[in-house]
């Protein structure tokens, strides 16, 4: 989501912005084949508003809109799939012929039990899927069923509103190294208790 928008393009004027349905007129949208790259790290929309019936304006059809990316560092990657639903998921796992990849899967619609479905999960097999949520949000994310489709397929997960912020150092060469989690390295007796079994495995 684009909270932090405006502090960003206010450290960044010159900026082009990219999104998905719904961004606004000043957002330019992110169209499937679109391709960058940065130093060493690459960088491929794999799915965008192109790709959506221009009728379709509301409810799915935004989620739907997001813009996939996937970005590579050498044998890395790591997958940002925006809110889309287990259908484009399984279109893009179906269209990469199995050769989708990513180290790290950031869940779609923040663990949502309408995305994050087999087909993506097997094609991608990441070592770690990371859900975005606020603490007892509303909408109740991530949904149990997926927290056991990622379980049942052995990928460690970690949910930003028991760990904070999550950081990952990506080498380009091999496995990733385990993630940071800022709740374990800036400990507070307040919160302590609450995050010792996760902090043991990081």
């Amino acid at each position: 989501h684009s909270g932090g928008l405006r502090s960003i393009l206010t450290a960044f004027p010159d900026a082009e912005v990219s999104g998905g349905r719904g961004g606004g007129t000043d957002i330019e949208a992110c169209v499937a084949g679109q391709h960058w790259r940065w130093d060493e790290v690459e960088f491929t929309v794999l799915h965008g508003v192109s790709e959506e019936p221009d009728s379709q304006t509301q409810g799915a059809s935004l989620n739907d809109g997001s813009c996939v990316l996937l970005v590579n560092i050498g044998v890395q990657s790591v997958l940002l799939p925006g809110d889309i639903s287990s259908e484009i998921e399984r279109k893009l796992a179906t269209i990469s012929g199995g050769h989708l990849r990513a180290n790290v899967l950031i869940a779609a619609h923040h663990g949502s039990d309408t995305s994050s479905g087999y087909p993506l999960l097997k094609t991608t097999s990441p070592q770690y899927g990371i859900f975005s949520a606020g603490y007892r949000n509303g909408f109740g994310h991530p949904h149990q069923r997926v927290l056991s489709r990622f379980s049942s397929l052995d990928i460690s997960t970690l949910a930003s509103f028991e760990a904070g912020m999550i950081s990952f150092e990506l080498t380009g060469s091999g496995i990733v190294s385990p993630p940071e989690a800022y709740r374990c390295s800036n400990r507070h007796y307040w919160s302590w208790s609450g995050n010792r079994e996760l902090c043991r495995y990081l």
